[in-house]
C-alpha cells in the first residue's frame, strides 16, 4: 500500500496536532495543499487516508465531527 504525497502531507499535519480537532481551513493554513478546490479535496483525501490507515496496526485513528473538523486520535 502506498500513500500519495498529498496523503503524506495531510498525515504530517495531523501528527503535528494529535488529539486536536482541526477545521478544514486550519488544515490548509497549517500547510496542506492539494489544489484550487482544497476544502472539497480535503474530504476526499481524509477518506482515502482513513481507508489506508484502518487496516494497519497503528496506535491512532482519524475521526471527523461535522461542526468541529477532523482529529487524529492517538490511543
Amino acid at each position: 500500500m502506498s500513500f500519495s504525497m498529498q496523503e503524506w502531507d495531510l498525515l504530517a499535519v495531523f501528527l503535528s496536532h494529535p488529539n486536536r480537532f482541526l477545521a478544514a481551513r486550519e488544515i490548509i493554513r497549517l500547510g496542506w495543499r492539494a489544489g484550487a478546490h482544497e476544502v472539497e479535496q480535503l474530504r476526499t483525501y481524509v477518506r482515502r487516508l482513513r481507508l489506508k490507515l484502518d487496516p494497519l496496526d497503528v496506535p491512532f485513528r482519524l475521526v471527523s465531527h461535522h461542526s468541529r473538523g477532523y482529529c487524529l486520535v492517538v490511543d
